[in-house]
């Protein structure tokens, strides 16, 4: 690591416990001397270095002096954690940058950014006046970001490429001038990334060294992949994708310097609303999911992964997590369970409905929430993906897709009871058949809550664009129609 003044020299090497490195390759060597694991070497001479902790002390930094600290590009993570100076920064116009050695990306570091809240204090030990103390932090994390991205076109690695979330996430990383590197199982279906164009890739979340390797250059990861079923014979393959795989993904992500990396859960992860004065009140990513509500498989599963994300958040990887609603809209290929409702009322094979409630919101949103997410969520933060007038009811909703198609809405509403009973016997009948229940249990039992959300946070911080629900509804009943999801 160098820290310099224009004008003033001068310079902190710094070698990692585990690592030495060549010049030229993000050196930490010195003419005539090496810095050993435990030293800071200033000027040649050594300063004190405690373990996991580095303190420098820079003097006569003038007013509009630029620092500039350039970390070795294979280095260990060095963690700003705090900046002190005698005056305010805006009264220094005091610039500084942080980027990797040799490398073409731009970083600026947040505790050097007066526009963040994070605070900048005067400080009591400085004995010359115009001086500061830095105090960046080591350990065996990679080398991250605190600040702001790096603006313009960036390059992009996104798991789960061929499904709906991330068909369309792909779409709205090339329309927004971004490049996309996309992993692809060898047997996925790809008809969602028709017409966009990106660099595949052929594996999955287990490859660890296919994942080290194909992230390398990429500036953020986007894992959306999952095991969405709400019913299996076997349930071990499904926490092995989104609890290991989640693990896998985002660990290589951090390895490769990833600025940003945004992790796809679900709503599902989120406690469901409750009753305040008789009125139903929408969650918010506040609100804590209990056992009880931890239904299904799939949900603890997702459970599961948002806390391996959130653990790796907290330990230095620069993970920003999203919680999609119902999504709704084009390329739907497979069709998701929210899709398949659409699907069936267009097929008139829904004969009736249980009251239930969803909160939908376009897909495209949900994709562009994602880019979002990246550019302007705070680290280790949960973000709801939704829409602030989404919260409908399943009555509410066949009433618009009947406006929509002219096709009339079922009007007979189910008893819990009576669903929840077929359930158990359609679930029997699958345990010899082998195939997937009609109405799995675990979908009547979700069934039964209102999920109904509440977007403010992402709307207020990353301006998360609002499609209304009725134009979601229409533009994916277009797309089932045009693609021939619908018998004639």
């Amino acid at each position: 690591m160098e820290v310099g003044v224009p004008g003033q020299p001068a310079e902190v090497a710094v070698a990692e416990l585990q690592r030495r490195f060549q010049r030229g390759r993000g050196a930490v060597e010195l003419p005539g001397e090496r810095a050993t694991a435990r030293e800071i070497v200033k000027d040649h001479r050594v300063a004190r270095f405690q373990p996991r902790e580095m303190f420098i002390h820079l003097e006569t930094i003038e007013v509009a002096a630029v620092l500039r600290v350039m970390v070795a590009q294979q280095l260990e993570r060095i963690h700003v954690i705090g900046i002190t100076a005698d005056q305010p920064l805006q009264e220094l116009d005091f610039d500084a940058e942080i980027a990797p050695a040799g490398a073409a990306r731009f970083f600026s570091g947040t505790a050097f950014d007066w526009h963040t809240t994070r605070a900048v204090f005067p400080s009591h030990y400085l004995k010359s006046r115009g001086g500061a103390n830095i105090f960046v932090e080591s350990s065996g994390a990679m080398l991250q970001d605190y600040g702001n991205i790096s603006q313009g076109n960036m390059k992009a690695f996104v798991t789960g490429a061929s499904g709906f979330i991330g068909s369309n996430l792909v779409h709205e990383l090339v329309a927004c001038g971004h490049q996309v590197k996309a992993l692809l199982r060898p047997d996925s279906d790809k008809r969602g990334l028709s017409g966009v164009e990106f660099e595949g890739v052929t594996g999955d979340v287990f490859d660890r060294e296919l994942l080290k390797r194909e992230m390398g250059g990429c500036d953020w990861c986007f894992h959306v992949a999952a095991s969405y079923h709400l019913w299996l014979r076997d349930y071990k393959p499904m926490y092995a994708v989104n609890v290991e795989g989640t693990r896998n993904v985002l660990e290589a992500a951090g390895r490769a310097g990833c600025q940003r990396i945004v992790y796809t859960s679900t709503v599902g992860c989120v406690g469901l609303p409750q009753m305040v004065d008789g009125r139903l009140v929408p969650a918010t990513e506040l609100d804590a999911i209990s056992n009880e509500q931890l239904s299904n498989h799939y949900k603890c599963s997702k459970w599961q992964g948002e806390c391996v994300a959130t653990k790796l958040a907290r330990d230095g990887l620069p993970i920003v997590i999203v919680n999609p609603t119902a999504p709704i809209g084009p390329r739907d290929v497979k069709p998701t369970p929210t899709g398949q409702v659409i699907v069936d009322f267009l097929n008139r094979k829904l004969p009736a409905y249980l009251d239930t409630g969803l909160n939908w919101v376009h897909v495209r949103d949900v994709a562009a929430g994602h880019i979002l997410a990246a550019e302007k969520g705070e680290l280790g933060e949960r973000y709801i993906l939704g829409n602030e007038e989404g919260n409908w009811t399943m009555r509410e909703t066949l009433a618009v897709l009947e406006e929509i198609t002219g096709i009339p809405a079922p009007k007979m509403k189910i008893p819990y009871r009576v669903a929840l009973a077929a359930a158990h016997v359609n679930e029997m009948i699958s345990l010899f058949t082998g195939k997937p229940p009609r109405a799995p249990l675990a979908g009547v039992r979700m069934a039964r809550y209102k999920m109904w959300f509440n977007p403010a946070k992402a709307i207020r911080v990353f301006q998360l664009p609002q499609t209304p629900p009725r134009q979601a509804l229409a533009d994916a009943v277009e797309w089932f129609r045009a693609n021939g999801y619908v018998k004639k």
